[in-house]
C-alpha cells in the first residue's frame, strides 16, 4: 500500500515537472532562427506566386479587350450588311465625334456613317460606344487606318488593321489582327515595322 501511494505521489510530481517544461517553453515563444525560415519560406512564395498571377491577369486583360473590339466589330460588320451604309469604328477617347490617333486607350465607338464623312454627327446612328480601359493598361491601332471603315459587303477594306496591347511597362501584351475581310485574331507575333509600347 506504501509503495503504491509513493508511485502514485511520483507520477504526479512528473506530471508537474512536465507541465512546467512545456509552459516554460510556450512563454519563450519562437527563436529568431525559426522565424527567419518561415519568412524565408514565404517570401519565396510570393516570389513564386505574384509573377504568375500578374501573367494571368495580363492575359484576361487582351481577351477582355479582344472581346469588347470584336464584338465592336461584328456589330457594325452586321448593320452594315443589313442597312446598305458604311459603318465606322474609331478611337472617341480625345474626339467624341471619330478620333484621328492610333491610341485607342480612351474608348471607342461604332456609328452608321449615313452623310458619308467619316465622323459621328447628328444625322448618323450610334451603334456602339465603348469606354476607356481599365487599369494601367494602353490600346494601340495601326497608324495608317485610324479608322475602321465596313462597307456594305461586311469587308473593311485596305490592308489589315492590328491593334497592341501595351502593359503599364511597356511590354507588348498581345496583337490583334483585323483582316479586311473582315475576320479577327489574336496574333502570336507582333507585325514587323513599330513597337507603340516602346514610347507608353
Amino acid at each position: 500500500m506504501h509503495s503504491a501511494l509513493e508511485k502514485l505521489a511520483a507520477s504526479i510530481r512528473t506530471q508537474e515537472r512536465l507541465a512546467m517544461i512545456s509552459t516554460r517553453h510556450r512563454q519563450q515563444g519562437w527563436s529568431l532562427f525559426e522565424v527567419a525560415i518561415a519568412l524565408a519560406v514565404v517570401s519565396l512564395t510570393v516570389c513564386i506566386a505574384l509573377p504568375s498571377a500578374a501573367s494571368a491577369l495580363e492575359r484576361v486583360r487582351v481577351a477582355r479587350i479582344q472581346t469588347e473590339l470584336g464584338e465592336t466589330f461584328l456589330i457594325s460588320a452586321r448593320h452594315a450588311i443589313a442597312g446598305g451604309v458604311a459603318t465606322v469604328v474609331c478611337p472617341s477617347g480625345h474626339d467624341p465625334n471619330c478620333g484621328q490617333g492610333d491610341d485607342w486607350s480612351g474608348g471607342w465607338m461604332a456609328f452608321a456613317d449615313l452623310d458619308g464623312d467619316r465622323r459621328f454627327g447628328a444625322g448618323d446612328t450610334l451603334l456602339r460606344q465603348v469606354p476607356p480601359l481599365a487599369g494601367a493598361v494602353r490600346l494601340y491601332g495601326s497608324p495608317e487606318r485610324s479608322r475602321i471603315v465596313f462597307q456594305p459587303h461586311g469587308g473593311s477594306g485596305g490592308s489589315n488593321a492590328s491593334f497592341t496591347v501595351c502593359a503599364s511597362r511597356g511590354a507588348r501584351l498581345g496583337t490583334l489582327v483585323l483582316s479586311n475581310a473582315g475576320q479577327f485574331r489574336f496574333a502570336e507575333r507582333a507585325p514587323p515595322g513599330r513597337n507603340p509600347c516602346a514610347t507608353f
